[in-house]
């Protein structure tokens, strides 16, 4: 099995500081994982370093931090801006089994592109 491990799973709070994640583009990983609040957010503090990765070309995933929670980013204007900034939603996927499906995306896929392959359901890591 080929897997890159240039992939990290960051669990959000509020005061989360974003200078953290600029470590984390600046350290070369290709994805981060972030297990959202609620439905799948992130404070607008991180917007301009959620900028910063896409610019880099990396992936960003949203998965939740509710027990059985689904992400569901259309329905408050902060889940739209993520959206809108590139955060890939990433529905009731846990968000290490999102971690692990990152890794090995990357690890089998050639053009370094892992959004199509983040959301298709491959072994039932999500609920239809």
């Amino acid at each position: 099995i080929n897997v890159d491990t240039r992939v990290v799973l960051v669990k959000y709070y509020p005061g989360y500081d974003p200078k953290l994640v600029y470590d984390l583009i600046n350290h070369g990983y290709k994805a981060i994982i972030f297990e959202g609040t609620g439905l799948g957010h992130i404070g607008k503090d991180m917007y301009d370093v959620i900028k910063k990765a896409k610019e880099a070309r990396i992936f960003l995933g949203m998965t939740s931090q509710c027990h059985d929670g689904r992400v569901n980013m259309a329905i408050y204007e902060s889940g739209r801006d993520l959206l809108h900034l590139g955060i890939t939603p990433l529905s009731d996927m846990i968000s290490e089994t999102a971690l692990v499906k990152a890794m090995w995306a990357f690890g089998n896929t050639k053009d370094g592109k892992i959004d199509d392959m983040m959301i298709t359901n491959i072994a039932s890591e999500y609920t239809e």
